[in-house]
């Protein structure tokens, strides 16, 4: 095991080394985007991001996040659930005034799913649910306050979720359900002049990577076995590794598309017109923690350089700390929302006490096993 270890260890410290010095590399070099493909919308590699407030007068910036516990007992699976809208009232950066929706501390709804899915089916309701959920309420927030900028935690279109089989006819009617929620939300934002944006707490994207390996490793001046081996090396390098050691606090990276094909892929094109304007970026707030990943929708007559600046400049401005660089308003929505393991043990026992050793509410064999 020793031998093993050092092993992963020796090899872990050489990958750094070698990404610390192809950004180092890539920061040196006289890059320029501009015009090499249509997938980057940003003429340099790293973007200097204003640290002024971006907005001028009262501004309303809404967050939105959801907390869920799931269960699988013998014969039903239950899911907790409550979800929740946070508005931070502001001026030049200084709150005025915090808005909950629908109230502070929201209703916890219990969910009991009876349908004898796979363990991979409920995986999958339970994600559409969440997100359906998330989107309806930022909806209805979105029509009751009118926010200048929406903010989601997580990607502002649906992730982890492919359409399911057309033969499960209720996975795939509550999936469609969800891509209907999503359209409405654009339309309303767009119909409001509202900025929407999803920050992405832990990406494992290895799209700008991509970007990298193919539009600006060839415009460097390295022999053809280094050019092979950063390739090689970013191609097993997730997004925000990478930029760890590229990015500085207040630096963002060019933006790019979410797809190269939106028309083809499996989520966008769901969207139609709303799935070619989905954007990325990712964006270092905090000098000790690593870059957010932000996705948001550039809205039809907005200037796309001016909407990048504004929503980078915003979270900027709202990172919570030198530590953790998520927006304060995301922060306190995922407080009112978060649930502990204590709130489902509550609802075992109850059951429990109420209907005893039902065939139906046994645990399941595997968290019994004998030491």
């Amino acid at each position: 095991m020793e031998k093993v270890l050092a092993r992963v260890i020796e090899d872990i410290i050489k990958k750094e080394t070698l990404k610390l010095e192809l950004a180092r590399k890539l920061r040196g070099a006289k890059i320029t985007l501009a015009g090499c493909s249509e997938e980057i919308l940003d003429g340099e590699l790293v973007v200097k991001v204003p640290r002024k407030f971006p907005l001028s007068g009262e501004v309303k910036v809404a967050g939105v996040d959801s907390g869920v516990l799931r269960r699988s007992f013998h014969g039903v699976d239950i899911r907790m659930s409550r979800v929740a809208g946070v508005t931070f009232r502001l001026t030049s950066g200084k709150l005025l005034g915090v808005e909950y929706y629908p109230k502070k501390v929201p209703h916890v709804e219990l969910e009991v799913i009876s349908r004898p899915f796979s363990q991979t089916e409920v995986e999958v309701y339970a994600n559409i649910r969440r997100q359906l959920d998330e989107v309806t309420l930022a909806r209805k927030l979105l029509e009751k306050s009118s926010p200048d900028i929406l903010l989601l935690h997580g990607s502002v279109v649906p992730h982890y979720t492919e359409r399911p089989l057309q033969e499960n006819e209720l996975l795939n009617s509550l999936y469609l359900t969800m891509v209907d929620a999503y359209t409405k939300l654009f339309e309303a934002c767009e119909a409001n002049d509202t900025l929407l944006a999803g920050v992405v707490e832990d990406s494992r994207g290895g799209r700008l990577c991509e970007l990298l390996r193919e539009r600006v490793l060839p415009t460097l001046n390295l022999g053809k076995e280094e050019v092979e081996a950063a390739s090689q090396l970013l191609e097993e390098t997730r997004d925000t590794v990478m930029l760890s050691y590229l990015l500085k606090e207040g630096e963002r990276s060019f933006a790019f598309t979410y797809s190269r094909s939106p028309r083809e892929h499996p989520t966008l094109r769901e969207f139609e017109r709303f799935g070619e304007k989905v954007v990325s970026f990712y964006l270092r707030t905090a000098s000790g923690d690593r870059p957010v990943r932000v996705d948001t929708l550039l809205a039809s007559g907005r200037d796309e350089e001016r909407t990048l600046e504004t929503i980078a400049s915003l979270l900027l401005s709202l990172r919570y700390s030198s530590r953790y660089g998520m927006p304060t308003v995301l922060v306190e929505a995922d407080r009112r929302v978060r649930l502990r393991e204590r709130d489902f043990r509550l609802v075992e026992s109850e059951l429990a006490k109420k209907i005893g050793r039902a065939p139906t509410l046994l645990r399941l064999r595997r968290e019994g096993r004998p030491l």
